[in-house]
């Protein structure tokens, strides 16, 4: 069922593309193509290596539009200065890799892996050309958060009725035999509700992390009331889906990015913010409240997670136990290979070192640790300057034109990266595409409004 269901969302986007006479119209099914975790073709026998629909609607988006557009969206990408970081970052990545794979022997199995590593790579590079190269006033951008309320609505109500078992919508049977035969002794179990339409819980946390910002940026944008009204459902939805969704990084990221947004925001965006992330936050706390005392039956698995953290034992027993663990043996052994703490093993790299003393996974569930490994010093670098000139891009709009896209950014970025601890939170290459989909989406959003030219300005 929720393979068919994949194989639709992709035609009805494929349509919209195809069918918008306008470019900007594109910008909404590239976003949401980033609900679905699961391939539409596989190399290999999971997702760990595959073309996604988000792939497709970007390919589709240049054919549509590509011709026409093509000089015009590079000359907008290049001018607010954030693409050409992240193109060398790609190029980065790219030599890190092919320097790993004549350095050594990864074998058959990893060279393949490498291999995709790279064409991803190049395909993130692909998705922040479109997404930072569009350009809306601020009524068009207006209309654009509401299209996405719609989309991340219908999202988060499929994803909290899965969650509740009354369907099954995990996408498990579509992300490949391997997954399939690796995964039949946990069916019965939560695992299963916490994966939802083939994004694991990290991706699925991402994507409701998402959809809590944009409504915040609804609740900003927006003065009709009943606009507001929808902008505190899609809050409260998203809290629900979040708390489903087992993932706790994800949970304590939105929980803290939210009160540094009401500590940095100016006093009248920070009255405007607090009510609606306020009301969904009490909301949901008297829920929980009323469902403890009348002692109903109803699982709150991230709750319960988070309670392990509250114990004196939270670094003994459990996943934190094993994290810690791991990022222990990730530190020691790239402290021992320096040149590879310098360079780094190329992209999809760290699955090679799965197996060796303490590394129990094929990701480094710490997000800076995966890249640290994968693209050494260089490679961090490189993305601390792509997050850099985004907010200063931000800040000199905001400073411009009293914005509220700075304390925005910020606290969405923080966010990532307080989630990025504990999970491949961005840039990972290995089934993490939803969540760098929400990364790039949700960032284009609040700078799609700055206007070109402006580069001598912000030198």
């Amino acid at each position: 069922m929720t393979v068919l269901l994949n194989y639709a969302f992709t035609l009805f986007l494929i349509g919209w593309v195809l069918l918008s006479k306008k470019h900007q119209n594109s910008f909404v099914p590239l976003f949401i193509s980033g609900f679905s975790g699961i391939p539409i073709y596989y190399f290999g026998r999971s997702s760990s290596g595959g073309i996604f629909p988000a792939d497709i609607i970007a390919v589709t988006i240049i054919f549509r539009y590509g011709l026409i557009y093509g000089r015009y969206w590079v000359r907008i990408a290049v001018s607010k200065r954030v693409f050409l970081p992240f193109l060398f970052l790609t190029i980065w990545a790219t030599f890190s890799t092919i320097y790993a794979i004549t350095q050594t022997d990864y074998g058959d199995k990893y060279f393949l892996f490498l291999l995709y590593g790279i064409g991803r790579w190049w395909s993130f590079a692909f998705f922040v050309l479109l997404f930072f190269s569009y350009q809306f006033d601020n009524n068009d951008l207006l209309k654009i958060i509401k299209k996405l309320f719609f989309a991340f609505i219908i999202y988060g109500l499929f994803l909290v009725i899965h969650q509740y078992g009354l369907f099954n919508l995990s996408g498990r049977e579509g992300l490949g035999p391997r997954i399939v035969e690796n995964t039949q002794n946990i069916l019965d179990t939560y695992e299963i509700k916490s994966m939802f339409w083939g994004s694991n819980r990290a991706c699925v946390g991402a994507i409701c992390f998402t959809g809590f910002w944009l409504a915040i940026l609804l609740w900003l944008y927006c003065k009709e009331h009943n606009w507001r009204r929808n902008a505190l459902i899609l809050a409260i939805l998203m809290i629900m889906g979040l708390i489903g969704s087992w993932s706790r990084s994800d949970f304590a990221a939105l929980f803290i990015s939210f009160i540094l947004f009401i500590l940095i925001s100016k006093k009248k965006i920070g009255v405007k913010a607090k009510k609606i992330g306020s009301i969904a936050f009490v909301l949901i706390f008297n829920i929980w409240a009323i469902i403890t005392i009348l002692d109903i039956n109803i699982e709150f698995p991230t709750l319960e997670r988070f309670s392990v953290l509250f114990s004196e034992k939270w670094h003994e027993e459990g996943t934190g136990k094993y994290r810690i663990e791991m990022q222990k043996s990730i530190i020691n052994y790239l402290l021992d290979n320096k040149e590879i703490l310098l360079i780094g093993k190329g992209a999809n790299g760290f699955r090679s070192l799965y197996g060796n003393e303490g590394i129990w996974s094929n990701a480094a569930h710490n997000t800076f640790l995966h890249n640290l490994t994968e693209l050494g010093i260089v490679g961090i670098f490189l993305i601390m300057l792509f997050f850099y000139r985004i907010l200063r891009l931000a800040r000199f709009y905001s400073l411009d034109i009293k914005s509220i896209i700075f304390p925005i950014l910020v606290s969405f970025i923080l966010g990532r990266f307080i989630s990025g601890y504990a999970t491949d939170s961005f840039f990972a290459v290995d089934a993490m595409l939803p969540a760098n989909i929400m990364l790039f989406g949700f960032i284009a959003v609040n700078i799609s409004n700055i206007r070109f030219p402006f580069k001598k300005e912000i030198e």
